[in-house]
Formats: structure tokens, sequence, C-alpha cells
């Protein structure tokens, strides 16, 4: 795992297809990566490619993502307790991504309040 902010490391390893179309394209993704105050970077050591990360301003996580290939195991929940061992309790998600607000409930998050009009607030304990 790599720190953000670490030399802007993440503009150096191979950014996979599929997170970079969650961005529309590589540079809208760097603008959000870097835009955050903190966060962490999963890298594939054996292809050295960006797998997932989880950002975060003001001890507000505001971004998750882990590749699908890599879902499964325990990553999010991960990087989830890695944030909140750095003082975030509180999250935003889309109000229409069901799969995220699930394992969110899972690991103890609760709803908090709404974000306007498509996002969510939770809150952690």
């Amino acid at each position: 795992m790599i720190k953000f902010k670490q030399k802007k490391f993440y503009r150096e390893v191979p950014i996979s297809e599929e997170l970079i179309s969650k961005y529309k394209s590589k540079d809208n993704l760097l603008r959000h990566l870097d835009s955050k105050d903190s966060g962490i970077m999963l890298i594939d050591n054996l292809s050295n490619k960006l797998i997932g990360y989880i950002a975060w301003d003001n001890n507000v996580i505001t971004a998750l993502e882990v590749l699908d290939d890599y879902k499964e195991n325990g990553f999010s929940s991960k990087l989830l307790k890695i944030a909140e061992e750095n003082g975030c309790n509180e999250l935003t998600v889309n109000s229409s991504n069901k799969h995220a607000i699930s394992v969110y409930e899972h690991l103890g998050w609760k709803f908090y309040k709404p974000l306007g009009p498509k996002m969510l607030v939770y809150k952690k304990d």
C-alpha cells in the first residue's frame, strides 16, 4: 500500500481501464486523486498496477474504489479500516450504489443523513 501524495506515486503506476472508465478519462481520475487531502492506494506487487484506493477530506471518506477482480478479497474492508485508524468516521456514497451501501452497513456504518438529491452520509461510531 502506498500513501497518496508520496511524490504523487499514483502518477507513475499503470492504472486499469476499469478505474479510468469510472472517471471518463485518466486526467479526470488524476485530478480527482490530486484534490484529496489524504488516502491510501493498493498496488498489485506482481503487475505494479493500481487496483484500488480510498481517499478522504477532513476525516470524511469521499472515494473508495477496488477493481472488480479484487472485490471479494476484503480490500474494501481493509481500506476502510485504515481510513478509520486515520480519524475518518464519516463517508459519502451515491444513493444508487446499493452494493457499496450494503458493504458499509455490513461493516457497521450507519445512515446519518442525505446530502443533496443523490448522495448519502454514513457514520461510524
